[in-house]
């Protein structure tokens, strides 16, 4: 309803309207820039007032916050899976952890993924497909397994069957 009204307004006077919106963004922009209208939008303007966030803050200033950086590799041959393009990732790598100044800065100690190169999602690939290569084998063994005790759930079942359809016995099931 309302933007009905709006819009019979602005067809009926455009002139008046672009007026009225360049007065107001101007308006606006002086008191932006001209009187120096400071805006904040930091996190912590957001966040309540409380001792958990506050210390959080206060961890913050002091440490500093994390951020990831990549370091990219270039194989002198352009193929950086090869073995030994591989093998050269993960010494620098080691480099990257036995140098007290880098490795001062890595996100933690306890952290296992605070530095993963494309040889670590090798070597993780190949021991879940190992991992996989072992529990098909132990899922077909159990299969074999299933399938002996369904053949001797069968064998008893034709043995009972056997037994009841005997002639001489003169029982009758219920």
């Amino acid at each position: 309803m309302v933007m009905k009204v709006v819009g019979k307004i602005v067809t009926k006077m455009p002139t008046a309207t672009i007026l009225a919106v360049l007065i107001l963004t101007s308006l606006l922009g002086y008191a932006y820039f001209g009187i120096g209208a400071e805006m904040e939008a930091e996190e912590e303007t957001f966040l309540p007032d409380n001792e958990l966030v506050n210390a959080e803050i206060e961890i913050k200033d002091i440490y500093g916050t994390t951020r990831p950086v990549q370091v990219l590799v270039k194989s002198k041959n352009g193929d950086v899976l090869t073995s030994d393009a591989l093998t050269e990732m993960l010494r620098l790598e080691k480099g990257f952890l036995e140098d007290e100044n880098i490795n001062s800065t890595l996100i933690s100690e306890r952290n296992p993924q605070r530095m993963i190169s494309p040889a670590d999602t090798i070597i993780i690939g190949k021991i879940l497909l190992d991992l996989i290569a072992e529990m098909d084998v132990t899922f077909q063994d159990m299969n074999a397994s299933f399938t002996g005790i369904g053949q001797m759930v069968n064998g008893s079942h034709a043995a009972i069957n056997q037994a009841i359809d005997t002639p001489y016995l003169n029982t009758t099931l219920l």
